[in-house]
């Protein structure tokens, strides 16, 4: 049995640029869809989905006290609202956490950001 032979001239045959079309469909899909998803999570993080609430603690200070004298907070982001119930001009630290507050002027209440600090004492 013969088989004819064709001039290979370098193009490439029909049926050939058809599965390569498929191919090439097949992966822009892919990418799409990984681009979907990956947006997908990024708006969820963006609208909230993964920020917890900052766990605010009210305290007081004045020339010879602070209230409440050991602060609790849970794992997570904290705030402390300080207010100063003294006469004179005071501010508030956490030295371990390397946070300070500004002066915080008589009567005046201010907010003093802990971030989010790895359990333990502090």
């Amino acid at each position: 049995m013969a088989v004819p032979l064709e001039a290979d001239d370098g193009r490439m045959r029909n049926d050939d640029r058809s599965v390569l079309g498929w191919c090439a469909f097949a992966v822009a899909i892919a990418a799409l869809s990984v681009a979907l998803f990956a947006l997908g999570d990024i708006g969820a993080a963006a609208n909230g989905g993964s920020a917890p609430a900052a766990t605010v603690v009210e305290v007081s200070f004045d020339e010879w006290s602070i209230t409440p004298a050991m602060i609790e907070v849970p794992s997570g982001p904290a705030v402390l609202r300080i207010t100063n119930a003294g006469t004179v001009a005071h501010n508030l630290s956490v030295p371990s956490l390397g946070v300070k507050s500004a002066d915080v002027a008589p009567g005046e209440t201010v907010d003093l950001d802990l971030g989010s600090p790895e359990d333990g004492n502090h």
